[in-house]
C-alpha cells in the first residue's frame, strides 16, 4: 500500500485541500495576461463585493482552474484552500493563477524553469498592478504552490509583500535526487507522466475560447518541453544547465521579503533539505514552523490546536506585512522565529531553527562491511551481515540532536557503491525509531555529506544507532538508478557523524500532547552486543 501511495504522491507533487464554493458576497472574474516572454496566463480573481483598493493573496499553481487529473477538477468558482475564503472574509482579493503549459493558459510547462520562474515574477507585478489592488501582494500556498513563492523571492517582483510558503522546494534537483541517488519510483514518471497529463486535459469550457487556444497552441508549439524535462530529470549531476537554472537558492536568499515557512522533518514529497538550504540564508523577517509531520501543513492529529494556532499565525504574517495591519506587526515581530515539534510529539517555541545553542560533537563509528543490495532496508536478520551497525551504550543522560547532521567516511572495494546512513533511537527493548537518514551514491574514497534535518530528544536509557548500508526502499532510494545493485560488499573506514546537539535543555511547551513515531525495526540483544561502541557524547545540558 505505501508504493502505491508514493507513487501517487510523487506524479503531482502535492494538491490542495478541497476546493470550496465562494460566497455570494464576493465578486469573481476571470482574466488573461501576459507572463515575461508573452506566454499568457489565466487567472481567476475573486474579492470582496463592493471594496475598494485591497491587498491580495496569490496562489500561483498548476493545479489550478480546472487541471484535475488524479483528483476532482479544481474550477471554475471555486477556491482552493479553506485559508483563502478566511482571507476572504478578511478583505484580501484573492488571485488563483495558472502556471504556463496548465489550464487556460499558454505555454508549455518547464518544471520550475526560467519560464515559471516568469510567470511567478509576471503574477505578483500583475497582481499589484490592478485597479482594485493596493500594491501589496502576499503569496499563499503548498509544495508546488510553496515552489512558486520561492520563485517570486528569486526574480523579486515589484510589490510582492510576505509569503507563507509550506514545504517548498528551493531547487528542482532536490525534488528528484540526493546527492545522485533519484527517490522513489514514481519520481521517475512525474516530469514526463504526472505534469504532462495535466497539460494535455482541455481548459474548462467556462474559461472561454481564448483559454481553449492558449491551451492548444502552447502544447503544439512547445512539443518537446516535457520530453526535455523527462529526459532531464533523469540525470543525477546537479551541475549541469538544466539543474543550475532551476536552483534558486543563492538568488532567493538575497530576498527581504517576510517568509514564514513550514516543512515536516517526515516529508515524503518535498524531502526538508529544501528548507535547510535556504531559511537560514534569508535576510528578511522570518518564522518556521518544523515538526515530525508529512507533506501537509504543520499539524498533530492528538492536538487540533496545533493546527489552528499555525492557521491563526499565517493569516497574521499576512495582515502584518501585506495588510499593514499594527497590531499583527506587533504581535508577529514579538514572537520567536521558530515553533518547533519534537521527537516526541510536542511543540515549543525556539529563538530559531536551527537553534543557536546547538553545537555539533563528532560520534566515532565502526569500521567495517556492508553490501550494496537493494533489499537493505534495515528490516534484514540481524545477523546478515549487510547492514554495519554502530550502536552507542545506554545513554547516562538525555542528548538532544536539533539541527542538520553530517556522515564523513571513506568507502574502498573493487568499484562505486552506494551509501545509506541511518540514524535511530533505539528504546530498552530493542525497538528502533528512524530519527534521520540521507543517501549518497557512487561512493568511492572520501565522501561527506548531511542527512534531513531533525529535532529529537534521544531520553536517558535510550541508544544512538547508526546504519550504514546499501539502499533504503521505503523512503526513497530503491535501486531505480540508472545502474543495478553490484552486490559488492563495501568497507567503511574513518567514519564519523557529527551530531548537532543542544547544550540548553527545553523545558517549556506550547502544546504537550505526545505522539509516537512507530518502530522501523527491533534490535536483538545480540545485535546490540556485537554493535556497541564507546560514543563521545555530546555534554550533560545545561
Amino acid at each position: 500500500m505505501h508504493r502505491l501511495v508514493g507513487v501517487l504522491a510523487a506524479l503531482l507533487l502535492a494538491v490542495p485541500a478541497a476546493p470550496s464554493s465562494v460566497a455570494a458576497t464576493t465578486t469573481y472574474e476571470t482574466a488573461y495576461f501576459p507572463s515575461g516572454d508573452g506566454t499568457m496566463l489565466h487567472a481567476e480573481v475573486y474579492r470582496p463585493a463592493g471594496s475598494g483598493k485591497v491587498p491580495v493573496v496569490l496562489l500561483l499553481s498548476p493545479y489550478n482552474n480546472g487541471t484535475g487529473v488524479l483528483f476532482e477538477d479544481r474550477g471554475p468558482g471555486k477556491l482552493h484552500y479553506p485559508q483563502l475564503q478566511t482571507l476572504l472574509d478578511r478583505g484580501y482579493a484573492v488571485a488563483q493563477v495558472t502556471l504556463r503549459g496548465f489550464g487556460a493558459s499558454g505555454g508549455c510547462g518547464d518544471l520550475g524553469g526560467n519560464g515559471e520562474q516568469a510567470d511567478a515574477k509576471a503574477s505578483v507585478e500583475w497582481a499589484a498592478s490592478r485597479p482594485w489592488s493596493t500594491g501589496r501582494v502576499g503569496m499563499w500556498g503548498i509544495s508546488y504552490d510553496g515552489w512558486t513563492q520561492i520563485m517570486a523571492l528569486a526574480t523579486k517582483p515589484r510589490g510582492l509583500a510576505a509569503v507563507v510558503a509550506q514545504a517548498p522546494l528551493s531547487a528542482g534537483y532536490r525534488g528528484f535526487w540526493m546527492n545522485g541517488s533519484h527517490y522513489m519510483h514514481g519520481w521517475w514518471l512525474t516530469a514526463a507522466n504526472g505534469y504532462g497529463l495535466l497539460d494535455l486535459k482541455p481548459p474548462n469550457q467556462a474559461y472561454g475560447p481564448e483559454g481553449v487556444v492558449n491551451a492548444g497552441t502552447g502544447t503544439a508549439t512547445s512539443p518537446h518541453c516535457y520530453a526535455t524535462n523527462a529526459s532531464m530529470t533523469a540525470v543525477g549531476d546537479p551541475s549541469i544547465p538544466y539543474w543550475r537554472e532551476r536552483d534558486l537558492v543563492a538568488r532567493a536568499a538575497q530576498s527581504t521579503v517576510p517568509v514564514l515557512w513550514s516543512h515536516g522533518f517526515r516529508d515524503p514529497s518535498v524531502k526538508p533539505d529544501n528548507m535547510t538550504a535556504l531559511y537560514p540564508l534569508l535576510r528578511g523577517p522570518k518564522r518556521a514552523w518544523v515538526g515530525q509531520f508529512g507533506h501537509r501543513a504543520p499539524q498533530d492529529p492528538n492536538d487540533p490546536a496545533v493546527l489552528a494556532r499555525y492557521s491563526a499565525e499565517a493569516v497574521d504574517w499576512l495582515d502584518a506585512y501585506v495588510r499593514q495591519d499594527p497590531a499583527a506587526l506587533e504581535r508577529v515581530t514579538a514572537a520567536p522565529e521558530a515553533v518547533v515539534q519534537e521527537g516526541d510529539g510536542r511543540w515549543r517555541n525556539d529563538t530559531a531553527w536551527p537553534p543557536r545553542d546547538a553545537r555539533a560533537t563528532s560520534l566515532r563509528l565502526r569500521e567495517g562491511t556492508y553490501v550494496e543490495d537493494p533489499r537493505d532496508d534495515g528490516t534484514q536478520p540481524a545477523d546478515d551481515g549487510e547492514v554495519l551497525w554502530s550502536v552507542s551504550r545506554p545513554l547516562p543522560y538525555a542528548v538532544h540532536l536539533s539541527g542538520v547532521p553530517r556522515v564523513t567516511l571513506t568507502a574502498r572495494g573493487t568499484g562505486p557503491a552506494q551509501v545509506v546512513v541511518k540514524v535511530f533511537d533505539v528504546d530498552p527493548t530493542g525497538a528502533a525509531r528512524v530519527v534521520t537518514r540521507g543517501v549518497h551514491a557512487a561512493v568511492a574514497g572520501r565522501v561527506s555529506f548531511e542527512l534531513y534535518p531533525q529535532d529529537w530528544r534521544f531520553e536517558p536509557g535510550h541508544r544512538i544507532a547508526v546504519a550504514v548500508q546499501g539502499s533504503d526502499t521505503y523512503w526513497s532510494y530503491p535501486y531505480a538508478n540508472a545502474r543495478p545493485a553490484t552486490g559488492l560488499t563495501v568497507g567503511v573506514d574513518d567514519a564519523a557523524l557529527a551530531v548537532p546537539a543542544l547544550r540548553q535543555e527545553r523545558t517549556a511547551f506550547l502544546h504537550t500532547a505526545r505522539t509516537d513515531v512507530a518502530p522501523e525495526l527491533t534490535l536483538t540483544p545480540a545485535r546490540v552486543a556485537a554493535a556497541e561502541t564507546a560514543f563521545r557524547l555530546p555534554p550533560r545540558m545545561r
